[in-house]
């Protein structure tokens, strides 16, 4: 497996959100409520197709992969990309200078949809595709404004890429679980329209009893497939919407602040990237041995949930 990442445009610090929609808020106390120091928001320049390929490009680098021996790609976004019509992937190959030789689809589970994709991308290859891109683009500042505090505060910028193909026996996907209830609609929603913006339909604390108990759900169910305790698994990627539930899942699992990374409080919450962008960290900053099992768990819009483990 190779991966790469990469934070489009410039840093931008909550301190200075906070000042600017909601000046009547401590921003010292507001940054350690949300546990994000920073994040990045994208340039106008940016697009999901050309930061796509950046991160494409340089996973096919680090691989040692050719451009045109990769077979499919599936590249993962919230905000149906640059564009629904078509397939913001077309662009994305074409930006990486890819034609003809590898077949690609847009995926949109939102902040699950890593996750689901990677579950995808394992299950192409244990069927005889052997190179598998999943590309994770979210540019979310581009739905979110300082009229709308409590998303402004909170979402932005990040993208990933992992490739996969077949490994050493034993390695690929162990178990995954993944759920949708679209009943607890409309938690999270950036709907069609002029006027664009992701809005927040529940209160905070909701939100957080919806996402602990879905990661909470997967990961155990993952875990009680293969019947073994947390304490079997080595690693762990945890979609990371805030400070506070990241910090709340370790808690409750029982899991070592040393067997994963925390990327939040530098990236703030990037939807479907958190996770591909955790699996990258986790790979280039952890002692990740052959073999090791990697938990990976996400929750999307309060409706989605999912888990994979995976065996390295």
């Amino acid at each position: 497996m190779a991966t790469a990442s990469a934070l489009p445009g410039a840093a931008v610090t909550t301190e200075a959100l906070i000042r600017q929609a909601m000046p009547a808020r401590d921003p010292a106390e507001m940054t350690a409520r949300l546990g994000i120091e920073r994040r990045h928001f994208a340039d106008a320049s940016d697009t999901v197709a050309s930061v796509g390929a950046q991160v494409l490009r340089a996973a096919l680098d680090r691989a040692g992969w050719a451009p045109e021996s990769l077979q499919r790609c599936l590249l993962v976004n919230s905000h149906a990309g640059d564009h629904p019509i078509p397939a913001t992937v077309n662009a994305l190959l074409e930006a990486a200078g890819i034609r003809h030789t590898c077949g690609g689809v847009d995926l949109n589970n939102a902040c699950t949809g890593f996750v689901s994709a990677f579950d995808l991308g394992a299950r192409l290859v244990a069927t005889g595709v052997d190179r598998v891109a999943v590309v994770t683009v979210e540019l979310l500042s581009r739905w979110i404004g300082p009229a709308q505090p409590r998303s402004w505060v909170v979402l932005a910028d990040a993208a990933a890429c992992c490739l996969l193909g077949p490994g050493p026996d034993g390695a690929g996907l162990v178990a995954a679980d993944f759920g949708n209830d679209g009943s607890r609609l409309p938690a999270v929603t950036l709907a069609h329209g002029a006027e664009r913006r992701v809005t927040f339909g529940v209160p905070g604390r909701a939100f957080f009893d919806y996402a602990l108990e879905g990661m909470l759900s997967s990961a155990q169910a993952v875990l009680g497939e293969l019947g073994q305790p947390v304490g079997a698994v080595d690693w762990f990627v945890l979609h990371q919407p805030n400070g506070a539930l990241f910090d709340r899942f370790l808690s409750e699992l029982h899991i070592p602040a040393d067997r994963t990374v925390r990327v939040v409080d530098q990236i703030g919450s990037v939807g479907a990237a958190s996770a591909a962008y955790g699996l990258a960290r986790l790979l280039d900053e952890k002692p990740v041995q052959p073999g090791d099992l990697v938990l990976m768990v996400a929750v999307g819009a309060g409706a989605s949930r999912g888990a994979v483990l995976w065996r390295a």
